[in-house]
This record gives C-alpha cells, structure tokens and sequence, in this order.
C-alpha cells in the first residue's frame, strides 16, 4: 500500500475538505462537488487520473476567496503524500453577487399593502442576475413554490394568486423608482 499513487484516495480527502470547509466557514456557506472521473475507472486499478468539479456559494468575497484558497492547500497536501501532480481549471467565476441596497429598498416599499410576506434571503443558485450584477445595479424579487418549497425541479409550483401579487410588486416598483429623483 505505500507504494501507491492513488488519485482517487487524494480526490476523496480532497471532497472531504470541501464540505468541512463549508461547515467550518459558516452555517451559509455552501460547499459541492457535482461530479468525479475517474481513469482507469475499473474495479482493480488503481486510478491514475481524477478529475472532480468542486463549488463554494458564499455571501462574502474574502470568505469565498479563502475557501478556495484553503482547498488549494488540502489538495497540495495531498497529492504530495502520496506522490501525485495537480492542476486546477477554472471553468467559471460564481463569485457572490450582492443586491443594490436601493433595489432592495424599493422592492421592499413596493411590497407594502400586497399582502405578500416579504422575508430577505440568500440566493446560492447561479441566476443570471449574478452576471448583470457585475455591469449594474440588481435586486432580485422571489415567489413562494406552493409545493412545501421545492424550487429549481419540476415539482416546483407558484399559484396563480402569488404570480399576480409577484407582478403587483414589479409593478409598484417600477412606478416608485421612475418617480424617484436622482
């Protein structure tokens, strides 16, 4: 056993990492791997090559930065124990995305009189409005899923009644910042 170059055992310490880093950060933060390869990928073989995909969500850039940080070193350790080369590719840049305080103060005021229970939240999905946040201002307004909260799957549903207050609100708010002065 210790003359193995095991890359699948590096990838499993390494997938170990990103969920206690996640926890470590804090009770927000998200950590995921979504998928492993692995080559040879047979039953007797020792894997020679693994790739793995690996995701931190995390309201706070520096916090963010850090985890990644973090799992460069776990990763370097190791492969070093076990005699392994590495390399990281990143195929793409998710850093956090905030609201515009002032979107978020007027979607706040447009909600008023509604009836819709307004609540913050963070978002960890990758919407679209994550891009636009890195060329404008970017407020994001969230329907309840009727279906015991169950979003981003098929099961997800929002009820008629809640889709006319969403478009009350969007209504609202557009009147409230077209009559804002700036």
């Amino acid at each position: 056993m210790s003359d193995r170059h095991d890359a699948l055992a590096a990838a499993a310490a390494v997938i170990s990492a990103v969920e206690n880093l996640a926890k470590e950060c804090s009770k927000d933060t998200r950590g995921t791997v979504g998928y492993i390869s692995v080559l040879p990928c047979e039953h007797n073989i020792i894997p020679e090559d693994v790739t793995i995909s690996v995701d931190f969500r995390e309201t706070e850039d520096m916090k963010w930065e850090k985890l990644y940080t973090d799992l460069i070193e776990v990763t370097k350790q190791e492969c070093a124990t076990r005699g392994l080369s590495w390399t990281v590719e990143q195929t793409c840049d998710l850093r956090p995305a905030q609201c515009a305080p002032e979107l978020t103060h007027i979607l706040e005021e447009a909600a008023v009189g509604t009836g819709f229970e307004k609540d913050r939240m963070i978002s960890f999905p990758a919407h679209d409005s994550m891009n636009m946040s890195r060329i404008m201002p970017m407020g994001m307004l969230f329907l309840r899923s009727s279906n015991g909260g169950l979003s981003h799957c098929p099961e997800e549903y929002t009820t008629r009644d809640d889709l006319v207050i969403g478009t009350q609100i969007l209504t609202n708010a557009l009147f409230i910042a077209a009559n804002r002065e700036n």
